[in-house]
C-alpha cells in the first residue's frame, strides 16, 4: 500500500476514468498466452514499414450499412421496440425501430440501432406461440436469426435454435410476434424500409458542406460536424413543427440537434445529439428563404444562433450556437435527395487539422498561483495548450488516419491548492476530455527555485499525451506506469522538457517501473529502432496489450534489451537519451 501512496511524479491522482495519470505502483507484465487480435498492424520484422497507414476516403454509407425498418405485409405497419416491448406503429407518422444491418443472413441479430436491444425468444424456447421479445443483446442463440430472402426485398426469419420455426405477427392477442412453424403466409413475411427515403440535407452557406453526426450513431451526445454531401443517415435533418412556431431538427431514432442542458444555452456551447424532450433547447425559430440560406435561432436564447465553428478548421468544425450575425457560417440551405442529387467524396483532414481540438478555458484560480500558470508561457494559455497538444499528436502520428482516439472538446482546467495532486486528464477516448492542473504544484515549483516554464511545458506534454495516445484498459495486465506513463515521459523527453526534479537514470529495475525510468529504456530502444515509440503507441490500436508486442516491434524480446542497456557504458547517470 506504501507504493501506492507515493507521490513521485506529476500524475498523482486515481482517476475513474479510462486514461489519464493514476497513481504510481509497481506494474509488472503478466504472463499469457499472445492475442493475435490487433496485431495485424506490427511489422513483422523491424524492417518492416507496414504500421505507415495510408488514408483512403471513406465510401458512401449505403441503406445495408444504415439499418431499415421493418414492415410487415400482413398489416403494413412497422415494429417498434420500446420499454413496453414490441408492438406495432404506422411506418411513416409513427416512431417505428430502425434495425442495424444484418451482419450474417445465416445467423443475425435484430438489434436495434438506438439502445441496443434484441428480438428475443422468451425462455429461449421454440414451441408454438412462444411470444418473441425485447431484451439487451446478449449473443445467445435465443436472439439469432436466419434471414431468408424470398422476393422483392421481402424476408422471412428462421430461429437459428430451431429452423423450422419462424418470426410470426399474431391477430390473436398476447404478443405481436411469436414463434411458429415456418409458412407462406403474409404474417411471416417483413419487407426492410428504408428509415429516411425522403432524405433532406442540412447545407452550410459558408463551407457547402452538409451537417453530420459523427459516426452516424444514435447515441445522445454525440456531436454535429460538416462532411461533403452524401445523402447518408447520419446526414437526414428535418425540420418538424414544435410549439410557437419553432422547429425541431430531427435526425432518424427520434433524436434532435440541441443544447447538452435541456433549458439553458450559452455562447459557445456545443450543439450535439439529444432525445428529442420538446425543451427550448432543441427548438429553433426559423428565418430566411432558399435564395438567402435560412438561420436558426435559439428557442432558450433568442440572441444565439446556430453556426459551424468558424474558429475551427473547415474539416474538424463542430455545430455551436453564438451572437447571431450575418456570418455565412450561420446560414444554411436546404438539400433534397432526388433523382439528380450526386453524392461527394468526403473530404478528409490533414493531421493538423486532425489534431486540433475545440478548447474552452476554466479557471478555478483567481490568485497569485493562477496567474502564474496562465501567464508564465507568454501568449494566452489556451494558445500554448493548443501549440503542445499539436506538438504531442504530431510525435505519436504521421498520418491523419492513425489519429482515432483524439476527443472533438478538451477543457482545460486551472484549479486551487485544494483540488490536491499536480494534474490529470479524463476522459480521454470520448468527445469531450478535461485537463486539469493544479497551481498550488507550479507556485510550490517556483518557491523551491525550480524552473517553472520547463515544469509546465512538461506537465502540459505529459498529459496531453494521455489525449491522444491509445490505451489499453488501465488494469490490462498492469500496463499503467510500464506502458501508458512511459510513453507520456518519452514524449516529453523527446521534446526536451524533463521535469528538472527528476533523480538520475535509475537502472535498477524492473524495467516496467514506468514513467521517466521506462521512458529513458524506450528512447534508448528508439536508437536502434528507429520510430519505436511511435510504433510502440500504435500497436494499441485496438485496445490490446501483451508485452511480446516490443519483440514484434524490435525483433527481440525485452529482457533482452533491458540487459543490453543496463551494461550500456554510455547510458550514464544524468544523460535522458544514450545508445547512440
Amino acid at each position: 500500500m506504501q507504493s501506492l501512496l507515493k507521490l513521485v511524479s506529476t500524475c498523482v491522482f486515481v482517476t475513474i476514468f479510462l486514461d489519464g495519470c493514476h497513481l504510481r505502483p509497481s506494474f509488472a507484465p503478466q504472463s499469457g498466452a499472445e492475442t493475435s487480435k490487433g496485431l495485424g498492424a506490427y511489422p513483422a520484422s523491424p524492417n518492416n514499414k507496414s504500421l505507415d497507414k495510408k488514408s483512403s476516403p471513406a465510401r458512401p454509407k449505403t441503406l445495408a450499412d444504415e439499418g431499415f425498418l421493418l414492415k410487415s405485409t400482413a398489416t403494413s405497419r412497422c415494429l417498434q421496440l420500446n420499454n413496453d416491448g414490441v408492438t406495432d406503429t404506422d411506418c411513416g407518422g409513427g416512431k417505428p425501430t430502425r434495425f442495424l444491418a444484418l451482419k450474417n443472413s445465416q445467423e443475425t441479430e435484430l438489434k436495434t440501432a438506438k439502445d441496443g436491444h434484441c428480438l428475443d425468444l422468451s425462455n429461449s424456447s421454440t414451441d408454438d406461440g412462444n411470444a418473441i421479445g425485447r431484451y439487451g443483446c446478449n449473443q445467445t442463440g435465443a436472439q439469432k436469426w436466419k434471414a431468408e430472402q424470398l422476393e422483392n426485398g421481402i424476408y422471412r426469419f428462421h430461429a437459428v435454435l430451431d429452423d423450422k420455426k419462424c418470426i410470426k405477427v399474431s391477430s390473436s392477442g398476447g404478443s405481436l410476434l411469436q414463434v411458429a412453424p415456418c409458412g407462406n403466409d403474409n404474417d411471416q413475411k417483413f419487407a426492410m424500409m428504408d428509415p429516411a427515403p425522403n432524405r433532406t440535407m442540412i447545407v452550410n452557406q459558408k463551407s457547402q458542406r452538409c451537417l453530420e453526426i459523427e459516426g452516424g450513431t444514435s447515441i445522445p451526445g454525440e456531436v454535429i460536424q460538416q462532411q461533403a454531401c452524401n445523402a447518408s443517415l447520419a446526414q437526414h435533418l428535418a425540420e418538424k413543427a414544435a410549439a410557437n412556431n419553432h422547429v425541431e431538427l430531427r435526425a432518424t431514432d427520434d433524436m434532435c440537434l440541441g443544447g447538452e442542458d435541456g433549458f439553458m444555452l450559452r455562447d459557445d456551447d456545443p450543439i450535439v445529439l439529444a432525445e428529442c424532450k420538446d425543451v427550448p433547447t432543441q427548438r429553433w425559430k426559423v428565418s430566411g428563404d432558399d435564395a438567402s440560406g435560412y438561420s436558426y435561432a435559439s428557442a432558450a436564447n433568442s440572441g444565439l444562433c446556430l453556426e459551424m465553428d468558424s474558429t475551427m478548421p473547415d474539416s474538424r468544425a463542430l455545430t455551436r450556437v453564438t451572437s447571431c450575425s450575418s456570418n455565412p457560417s450561420q446560414r444554411f440551405k436546404k438539400l433534397l435527395k432526388d433523382e439528380n442529387f450526386v453524392a461527394k467524396e468526403p473530404i478528409l483532414p490533414t493531421l493538423e487539422e486532425r489534431c486540433t481540438l475545440k478548447l474552452r478555458l476554466v479557471v478555478e484560480d483567481h490568485t497569485e498561483a493562477g496567474r502564474l500558470v496562465t501567464e508564465t508561457l507568454g501568449g494566452t494559455y489556451l494558445e500554448q495548450v493548443q501549440k503542445y497538444s499539436m506538438l504531442v499528436c504530431k510525435t505519436l502520428y504521421r498520418d491523419q488516419s492513425e489519429v482515432w482516439k483524439a476527443p472533438r472538446y478538451l477543457a482545460a482546467h486551472v484549479a486551487p491548492r485544494s483540488e490536491g495532486g499536480v494534474a490529470y486528464v479524463a476522459g480521454a477516448g470520448y468527445k469531450k476530455a478535461k485537463y486539469l492542473i493544479n497551481a498550488g504544484f507550479i507556485e510550490d515549483r517556483k518557491n523551491q527555485g525550480v524552473d517553472v516554464a520547463l515544469t509546465l511545458k512538461g506537465t502540459i506534454v505529459h498529459e496531453l499525451t494521455h489525449v491522444y495516445q491509445n490505451s489499453p484498459d488501465i488494469d490490462q495486465q498492469n500496463v499503467g506506469g510500464g506502458y501508458i506513463e512511459a510513453v507520456a515521459d518519452a514524449v516529453r523527453i523527446k521534446n526536451n522538457f524533463p521535469d528538472p526534479t527528476w533523480p538520475g537514470r535509475d537502472k535498477s529495475g524492473p524495467w516496467y517501473k514506468g514513467y521517466e525510468r521506462t521512458a529513458e529504456f524506450y528512447l534508448y530502444i528508439e536508437q536502434s529502432h528507429p520510430d519505436f515509440v511511435r510504433n510502440l503507441n500504435l500497436a494499441i490500436g485496438e485496445n490490446v496489450w501483451n508485452w511480446s508486442i516490443i519483440k514484434r516491434i524490435t525483433g527481440t524480446d525485452v529482457d533482452t534489451l533491458w540487459d543490453r542497456y543496463v551494461n550500456d557504458p554510455s547510458c550514464a547517470e544524468n544523460n535522458l537519451i544514450c545508445g547512440q
